[in-house]
């Protein structure tokens, strides 16, 4: 389990070891350990705010028996899975943004394209967006700018002509 800070939010990666895979080799079905985390996690994702985005991604190898999709499928399918999991703990679906599949691309790994942690599961759980506040004009100000008349920019500061001017369309302009 990996935790950290992106600009985009709170990220909460479930990656695979050599010593134990949170899926069969091919397969998307999560094993205990796997269903386990993502039980405990779906609680504590329903009570945040923001929306969530569910990623699958695989490592380099091919999945065996050659799966229709190969690691596109396998990764999307992965995420999916997850996703059925953190809902079942909690997790409303309303607030998944998102369930993707990368497939063997964006590797944590790249140097080593086939590592175990390549393999994982990515939930990212977005900012939430600023409140909408008073509308503001280029001037900084709500409704105008200093000077101006409240709701209007002046000319000068929006690139307007003022009233009245008629426009030039001979020089090609739009």
């Amino acid at each position: 389990l990996a935790i950290d800070i992106t600009p985009r939010g709170l990220r909460i990666q479930l990656l695979d070891s050599r010593q134990n895979a949170m899926f069969a080799a091919g397969s998307a079905r999560p094993n205990a350990a796997a269903r386990r985390a993502l039980g405990l996690i779906g609680p504590i994702l329903a009570k945040l705010a923001g929306k969530v985005r569910i990623a699958g991604f695989t490592d380099a190898s091919l999945p065996p028996g050659g799966a229709a999709g190969g690691n596109w499928a396998l990764s999307a399918a992965r995420a999916n899975a997850a996703r059925a999991l953190l809902a079942g703990a909690g997790l409303p679906d309303s607030r998944v943004a998102a369930v993707t599949g990368h497939g063997s691309h964006d590797l944590l790994l790249p140097a080593d394209p086939n590592a175990a942690a390549n393999r994982r599961i990515s939930i990212l759980v977005l900012r939430r967006p600023e409140p909408p506040g008073p509308a503001m004009t280029p001037g900084g100000t709500p409704g105008g700018t200093p000077g101006g008349t409240p709701g209007r920019t002046p000319a000068a500061t929006s690139g307007a002509a003022p009233p009245g001017t008629p426009l030039n369309t001979a020089s090609g302009g739009t």
